[in-house]
């Protein structure tokens, strides 16, 4: 593959238009016959100028011949003067012309110089020289020749500027260079190698500085110049001349030729006008092609940043004025077309991008439409907004330039007409995909309009046309057209076979259209097959393809297939449900790409809306959920809105234009040729690929010339008005979903809450209950422990009481020894009282108390009978006791009643049978001895009845 296109353009921009060579070029370039007129008029010219000169020397009457040539007819016609009715003409056809014009000069000389023409082999060398330059014109122009001729035919051809060949070639020398420029956009060279500086070619602030040098020296070198005609003769004019004619020369011609020309264009007073100013376009045009191929280049980065690009200052292009100024005005024709070539090619730029970053959206359709508009021919010149068209522009500058080179005009044309299909392929695809049946669009830009001041306002911005007509019907049935609609309707066509896609164009679709049980394997063959086009085109011949392929290759490998598998699960295997470990693995994948964008808008657009149809019938819908269901229910609505700001970030990022996600060919399968097809009486094109052998970028190749390079192919396009539409609903359900679930939420809150109150209220009721029953068992308890104690108390004290009080009355009849043991058991007793008293109320272990009460019960007991032991016998016999013992029986019954607690009747039973008991026996000791013993029978008593144990 060649870059020829732009290396032809970097050729002709190089050279300075203030310098013989760029002259040259203009010459060499253009091949149109009829200029040789213009060489035979201004040759004419000059010799009569010279004739005339002569003449008013020596005095001599002035000449004002009338010369008329007819180039469709190919004759000349000269009169003597205008007033003359005698004429003769001269034959200038390619048989007879070299004898007509050896007459006409001939005729010419010996009428007018005939008195001062001293040698004729002179003017025979002369007319040789002129014959040759006008009828070899073809082939004194080519390579080989130019160099010994370019000085003649630049003074020749640009001698007068009445004739404007300055400003038909500088136009010529425009429409050539626009032709490789948009050549090489056409055909995709920009990514093939990067764009240069402008500082690398010849710009218009080294070009202005070098004329304004030029023009500074004008008046002097003219005077000098007026000064040396008047020491001319005939015979030096024509010998000169001759040998100027036939030889070539280092005069700089610019000052004495050019530059003239150029002082009569800026003498209408407009700022800079002169045709110089072409450059200063020329820069601007490089300066975009270079921001349009770095934006292009960041659409082939593997880690794409957005990028920010510095726009110089522009000169606002009234393209209305300049399209005027152009096709009516040849002299100031070559500025007002270096400005409409800017400005279009800016469009182009512009068509270009949409191309590779596919995005429907208001703004590049209107550019589209803008643009089909100014590339299209005028069906009808009458017609309305069709006026100011490209190509009927260039029908009148055939017009009114002449000597232009046709066949250049006509391969602009033809290249404008190829940028027209490529834009119409681009705006009926957008057309189809978001527009085709949205008239509410329109509407929408113009607020609420009527639809009458609608549609006035839609003419008056752009011209108003039906796409339906205008452009599907141009379109026979092709490739891009077959494959875009089977991606629409989600159908494969089945004329697949004789389209020529490639494996793995076939397989994308298929993923796309078809719902494939078996998908990951599919995915994992895509992954396989595709690698061999990827990197089909090496990286050291063209470094930047094979980094486009690359991007590629990247994109199909770690995003469509990375959220192709998650969409074809979401539609195969989970086909609407509820899936909670789905959910969990889709929330996981999100994390991870947390912090990065989410280049899927499928990805998003089919998640969201899963999550919100779950949401609505699985949680909303339902009459009743368990509380772990609504925790769920939390999560996806989480998730959604996740989902949701991830959308959001998307569709910033495409309308900033930083969005590039191309799943469509390798940069070698995106080349087509435009063929036309008649049906029924109507051309129509016909785009067919092409494949990478034949894929040439030669000027001199014709083929190549019908090469198209599209990068989006049969991609639809990223539907921007739609995303917006999509998000826009996404957060009005979002929020209502919301809204409904946490109401519902709500209310199954309070009904909780409701259940809960009621099931505390009852679970404390019945505790509250169990309680009172349990303090109520436990007070009886209590009670019975406190009462036992009591009457424990009361025993103990009372049987300690009856042991004192029969102590103390018996205690003077005792011996001392028996009365000092007895003291001593008392105070034993008292002291025995005292620790059980400690010990019945304290709070300690009963199975402590009951040890220690036995313990100290057992020495007690071992005390008193160790000292009754050891005292004096008693004596014998005691005289009986009187009445006077009754009051400690008294007492004693007392204790007994205490005690046992028995009633009235008991106690009277108990106390006549003790009285009996007393009276039978007549030794007091025996009698004490026994009372003793009950005493200790009491005690123990008292004891067992503390201790329930035993």
């Amino acid at each position: 593959m060649a870059q020829s296109y732009y290396e032809q353009f970097k050729d002709l921009v190089k050279c300075s238009p203030l310098e013989n060579r760029f002259y040259e070029k203009l010459i060499r370039n253009n091949f149109n016959g009829k200029r040789r007129y213009i060489v035979f008029k201004n040759i004419t010219e000059e010799l009569l100028n010279a004739i005339s000169v002569i003449r008013i020397n020596s005095e001599d009457e002035d000449i004002n011949p009338s010369i008329v040539v007819n180039e469709k007819k190919g004759k000349i016609t000269w009169r003597k003067n205008e007033l003359d009715k005698k004429s003769v003409s001269y034959n200038l056809t390619p048989k007879e012309g070299e004898r007509g014009i050896r007459e006409f000069f001939h005729d010419i000389t010996g009428e007018y110089a005939k008195n001062f023409m001293q040698d004729n082999e002179n003017l025979e060398k002369y007319i040789e020289a002129c014959c040759n330059l006008i009828f070899n014109y073809n082939d004194n122009i080519k390579e080989e020749n130019l160099e010994k001729y370019s000085s003649a035919y630049i003074k020749y051809l640009y001698r007068n500027p009445d004739v404007g060949t300055v400003q038909t070639d500088y136009l010529d020398f425009l429409i050539l260079l626009f032709d490789n420029l948009c050549q090489s956009l056409l055909k995709g060279e920009y990514l093939t190698y990067d764009i240069p500086k402008s500082s690398e070619c010849r710009n218009y602030k080294r070009i202005d500085g070098e004329y304004n040098k030029i023009r500074k020296n004008n008046t002097e070198k003219r005077q000098d110049e007026a000064g040396d005609a008047s020491n001319l003769t005939f015979d030096r004019f024509l010998t000169d001349t001759a040998d100027f004619m036939t030889r070539k020369t280092d005069a700089n011609l610019i000052n004495s030729i050019i530059l003239p020309i150029m002082d009569r264009s800026t003498d209408t007073g407009e700022k800079d006008e002169h045709p110089f100013n072409m450059y200063l376009n020329i820069d601007r045009m490089l300066y975009d092609y270079q921001v349009f191929n770095e934006k292009a280049k960041s659409y082939s980065e593997a880690k794409r940043l957005q990028h920010h690009f510095e726009e110089d200052d522009r000169y606002p292009v009234d393209y209305e004025k300049e399209y005027i100024s152009c096709s009516r005005t040849l002299l100031a024709a070559p500025v007002a077309f270096a400005n409409i070539m800017e400005y279009l090619f800016r469009l182009l730029l512009e068509m270009c991008l949409i191309d590779h970053n596919y995005i429907a959206s208001d703004k590049n359709f209107k550019l589209l439409m803008k643009l089909h508009s100014l590339l299209s021919p005028a069906p009808d010149p009458s017609a309305e907004n069709t006026t100011y068209r490209f190509p009927d522009l260039l029908e009148s500058i055939k017009r009114n330039a002449p000597y232009i080179n046709q066949s250049h005009v006509d391969n602009l044309k033809e290249t404008i007409r190829l940028l027209k299909v490529k834009t119409d392929i681009l705006l009926l695809k957008m057309w189809e995909k978001t527009y085709k049946n949205e008239r509410m669009t329109y509407t929408a830009r113009y607020g609420n309009a009527t639809e009458t001041e609608t549609e006035e306002l839609y003419k008056s911005e752009y011209p108003c046309f039906d796409i339906e007509k205008e452009v599907r019907e141009q379109f026979a049935a092709n490739y891009i057209d077959e494959r875009f609609n089977d991606l629409l309707s989600k159908k494969i066509s089945a004329r697949e076979d004789k389209l020529g896609f490639e494996p793995y164009e076939k397989l994308f679709t298929r993923l796309i259209c078809e719902s494939q049980p078996d998908y990951r394997v599919l995915f994992a063959y895509l992954e396989r097959i595709i690698e061999q086009p990827a990197h089909k085109i090496s990286n050291r011949t063209y470094y930047n393809v094979y980094n486009y392929n690359n991007v590629i290759y990247l994109n199909f490998i770690h995003h469509f297939g990375k959220y192709g598998r998650y969409i074809k699960r979401l539609k195969t295997d989970i086909r609407g449900e509820r899936n909670d470990g789905y959910l969990e693995d889709v929330e996981h994948f999100v994390k991870q790409d947390d912090g990065k964008e989410m280049l899927s808008c499928a990805f998003i657009i089919k998640h969201i809306k899963w999550l919100l149809d779950v949401l609505e019938d699985s949680f909303i819908s339902k009459t009743t959920s368990k509380d772990s269901s609504y925790d769920t229910g939390f999560k996806y609505i989480r998730l959604a809105e996740i989902l949701l700001k991830r959308f959001e970030k998307l569709i910033a990022s495409i309308e900033a234009d930083t969005y590039c996600m191309n799943y469509s060919s390798f940069f070698q399968d995106c080349f087509f040729c435009n063929e036309l097809e008649k049906t029924k009486g109507t051309e129509k094109c016909k785009l067919k690929r092409i494949s990478s052998e034949k894929i040439t970028f030669s000027p001199e190749d014709k083929e190549s010339k019908n090469v198209i390079f599209i990068s989006s192919t049969w991609q639809p396009p990223v539907d921007l008005v739609n995303l917006k539409r999509r998000y826009s609903a996404f957060s009005s359900r979002i929020q209502l979903l919301t809204t409904d679930f946490y109401h519902k939420y709500y209310q199954h809150f309070i009904t909780l809450q409701e259940t809960n109150l009621k099931n505390i209220k009852e679970n404390t009721e019945r505790n509250l209950d169990e309680k009172v029953k349990s303090l109520t068992q436990e007070m009886k308890v209590q009670l019975t422990d406190n009462k036992r104690e009591t009457v424990q108390i009361l025993g103990i004290f009372a049987a300690f009481l009856a042991i004192a009080t029969i102590s103390m009355e018996k205690i003077g009849n005792i011996a001392s020894l028996d009365t000092i043991s007895l003291i001593f058991s008392i105070c034993t007793c008292f002291g025995y009282f005292i620790i059980l008293l400690q010990l019945i109320t304290r709070n300690t272990n009963r199975m402590a108390t009951t040890i220690i009460i036995g313990v100290l019960t057992g020495l007690l007991l071992y005390c008193t009978f160790s000292i009754r032991n050891g005292g004096q016998p008693v004596k014998e016999k005691q005289p009986e006791k009187s009445e006077a013992y009754l009051p400690s029986t008294t007492a004693y019954d007392k204790m007994l009643t205490l005690s046992n607690s028995h009633d009235i009747y008991a106690q009277t039973s108990e106390r006549q049978s003790v009285q009996r008991n007393c009276q039978s026996y007549p030794d007091i000791h025996s009698n004490g001895r026994r009372q003793y013993r009950r005493i200790y029978k009491i005690l123990f008593g008292a004891f067992i009845l503390k201790t329930p144990y035993i």
